[in-house]
């Protein structure tokens, strides 16, 4: 028997598109005019769905955004039925946090490698932090007071602080930049999923819990 495939509509073409362009030249350096030729578009129709390259960009990570939250969520709730009465460790909360995006960016389908690349151009950036509040901050509140129970003898102000910090070095592995192969002479590599993982959920987790 045959198998269809779905055809991808102009939208998806586009948010495809320009999910490629922003991850490989940096979102101020690439045009609509761009975008509506790498999808195949007339420029009128780019605008059609979505106005303005700005209005493009969030639909970009909205969509991705709420995979992502919606298996951090599911897997948080699994480590949570797992543990009983108890609360999951906070290497089992990390995990639930960082497995679903550095699964994806990692191992994926190459668009999720370059939703990373644009997460990472645009974490920290003024422009786009409320933005990022509003598609990351609901799950993340789940997560921070599943810390607190975990480690109550964090203050509230480390548990925000460390929980940043967390965020900053998952991006630094999800960016796929491949530093540590250029820092080690080639000996080490991105490449190297599983160690770097483990090496990520140690660090982040073990950072989380110091009391020092």
């Amino acid at each position: 028997m045959q198998v269809q495939v779905k055809k991808q509509s102009k939208k998806d073409q586009i948010l495809r598109s320009a999910e490629e362009l922003i991850s490989a030249e940096g979102y101020i350096n690439v045009s609509l005019r761009q975008i509506a030729d790498q999808a195949g578009v007339q420029v009128s129709i780019l605008n059609y769905h979505f106005s303005s390259k700005f209005n493009l960009l969030q639909e970009i990570l909205r969509r991705r955004a709420n995979v992502i939250a919606d298996d951090r969520l599911t897997m948080l709730d699994e480590a949570r039925i797992k543990n009983g009465s108890n609360n999951p460790d906070i290497k089992e909360i990390m995990h639930a946090f960082l497995w679903p995006v550095v699964d994806r960016c990692i191992k994926g389908e190459p668009g999720w490698r370059d939703y990373a690349n644009i997460i990472a151009q645009f974490a920290y950036n003024q422009a786009a932090v409320e933005l990022f509040s509003e598609l990351f901050d609901p799950v993340a509140r789940h997560f921070i007071s599943a810390i607190r129970l975990s480690e109550p003898d964090l203050t509230d102000k480390q548990i925000h602080w460390r929980y940043i910090f967390a965020i900053g070095t998952m991006l630094q592995f999800i960016s796929g930049t491949n530093r540590i192969g250029l820092l080690s002479g080639g000996k080490y590599s991105i490449e190297e999923f599983e160690f770097g993982y483990s090496e990520l959920l140690s660090f982040v987790s073990t950072g989380i819990h110091s009391t020092g």
